[in-house]
């Protein structure tokens, strides 16, 4: 509602005065500073927060997230991201955080595989659609594989969204 906006922007005023004038937050720096004391007043369970431009040095990533989700890595932002998919998977895979799970649908030779390197190098338990999770730590080649003898880890609660229920498991790798 417009007076919960307003209320928001000018709780925040002291805090944009403490910055000085030639180095301002951008506008999308406070968007998402405004959006998180909002969440947070509202004592929200769970958000869907999706990243702005990119990832890695995005305002958004200031987040924890329960999991990460990285879609198709495309074409778009290439003058921000970077000129070939690799560097914009790169930037992409900004979002990964140790030990929190992590999604992909992006495909081989279009960003999949710098994801996956970055999972394994910042140690994000990572599953590529269709195919069964990525290694958090770098295996041995010889060794690489699942462990199947290992039970997953309890997935997180299920959450109601509009209806539907979502949820994720992750599956232990050993190397």
């Amino acid at each position: 509602p417009k007076a919960d906006l307003a209320r928001l922007i000018d709780g925040l005023r002291p805090l944009m005065q403490q910055f000085p004038a030639e180095t301002p937050p951008t506008m999308f720096e406070f968007t998402t500073v405004l959006a998180l004391r909002y969440f947070e007043e509202q004592h929200c369970d769970m958000v869907i927060w999706e990243t702005g431009l990119g990832g890695r040095l995005d305002a958004t990533n200031i987040v924890t997230p329960l999991a990460s989700v990285i879609t198709n890595i495309g074409w778009d932002h290439q003058q921000w991201l970077g000129d070939t998919l690799d560097k914009i998977g790169a930037e992409k895979a900004g979002i990964l955080k140790p030990g929190v799970p992590a999604i992909t649908a992006a495909l081989p030779g279009r960003g999949l595989e710098i994801i996956e390197q970055t999972a394994r190098k910042v140690g994000t338990p990572l599953t590529t659609e269709g195919r069964r999770p990525a290694c958090p730590s770098p295996p041995s080649p010889s060794t690489a594989r699942i462990n199947e003898s290992t039970p997953p880890p309890p997935s997180p609660p299920s959450v109601r969204w509009f209806g539907k229920y979502l949820s994720m498991t992750t599956r232990s790798c050993a190397g």
